[in-house]
């Protein structure tokens, strides 16, 4: 892309290019090029002013091998800028969810501002709030949370996907249930079994769904938790034994 940029200029006025591409932490422990975005600067002394272009591909591009350079120049610095805005992994999915040109502005204005308020209003660090975090992550996804239902019954063949789901999610959450609900029976000589455990996963999975804020987490019965619960029917026979 660079090369055919370059092409579009005369010899003596070829401006210099730079590019800047995010890097994350690769499952083998070392660090590797994010190759969904690239931010690409260049100076022209013929222009007056800064312009900014965003373009999204149609198809996946090889861009080459790139750079991350450190400057002071006007073109580095609004490189940089953007850059830092397009690594937002939830912001970039946003924007390929856009189909005209002003709604991709709006993302980006409505971001922009976002980050403003956030600089110009850092939180405060002196209160000790009781879940401070946890109310952070519901009012970060506050905005989301209809979505996260919505969705599964919006688009084009949506309804066959969410029900071939649901019918395979069922069948692998209800055998392991089972099988350790017969293994809590035996342990606590019926007064766990199949039955309350089938129940219990469904209660929990619901509340859990509902007001965990990810309605995709799987909750289901596992052998440590049949471990956890004959550890402590036993301890509790022993003490009413006693």
């Amino acid at each position: 892309m660079v090369i055919r940029l370059k092409s579009l200029f005369p010899y003596n006025h070829s401006p210099t290019f730079r590019t800047i591409q995010g890097t994350y932490v690769s499952e083998g422990g070392g660090f590797d090029y994010d190759q969904s975005w690239l931010c690409a600067m260049c100076n022209l002394a013929s222009l007056q002013k800064r312009h900014v272009a965003i373009a999204r591909l149609k198809h996946p591009a090889n861009m080459g091998r790139t750079l991350h350079e450190k400057g002071t120049k006007n073109a580095l610095e609004t490189g940089r800028t953007f850059a830092t805005i397009f690594a937002d992994m939830d912001f970039r999915q946003r924007l390929l969810e856009v189909h005209t040109e002003a709604e991709f502005k709006n993302v980006l204005l409505k971001h922009a501002q976002d980050l403003a308020a956030e600089q110009s209003n850092p939180p405060s660090e002196t209160r000790c709030r009781l879940a401070q975090g946890l109310w952070d992550d519901i009012r970060r996804r506050s905005h989301l949370y209809i979505s996260d239902f919505v969705d599964g019954f919006v688009g084009h063949k949506t309804i066959h996907k969410t029900l071939s789901t649901i019918f395979f999610l069922y069948f692998a959450c209800i055998l392991p249930t089972i099988a350790f609900g017969a293994l809590n029976d035996n342990n606590t000589y019926g007064e766990i079994d199949v039955r309350k455990s089938i129940i219990g996963q469904t209660l929990g999975g619901l509340i859990f769904a509902l007001c965990g804020g990810q309605p995709l987490v799987i909750v289901m019965t596992t052998a440590p938790l049949s471990l956890y619960t004959k550890g402590k029917y036993s301890a509790f026979i022993s003490i009413y034994v006693a």
